[in-house]
């Protein structure tokens, strides 16, 4: 009766190494996935920044190319009434 029970010891040691053998794999199975995962979301962050950071800039250039438009008009219509100015008189010297 010790020897059988002797025998199933052995047996369940054997199985439980084997369990643990497979459980470690599956750890670092997993480790492996999440440290991909984790590269995977610090790139996505840098993107994100760079991203964010570009769009700041682009909005600031909209931003002064719209100014620079508004500008232009202004301008324009200044220079419209000048000229209209200038026919004016030099049609009222003729």
């Amino acid at each position: 009766m010790a020897q059988a029970r002797l025998g199933d010891a052995d047996t369940e040691i054997k199985g439980l190494e084997q369990r643990l053998v497979l459980e470690r794999s599956r750890v670092s199975e997993l480790e492996g996935l999440l440290a991909g995962m984790r590269a995977r979301e610090f790139r996505s962050g840098l993107e994100v920044d760079k991203s964010g950071g570009q769009l700041g800039l682009l909005q600031e250039r909209n931003r002064i190319l719209e100014d620079q438009v508004r500008m232009s008009i202004t301008t324009t219509s200044i220079l419209k009434t000048i000229k209209g100015k200038r026919q004016y008189f030099f049609i009222l010297h003729i």
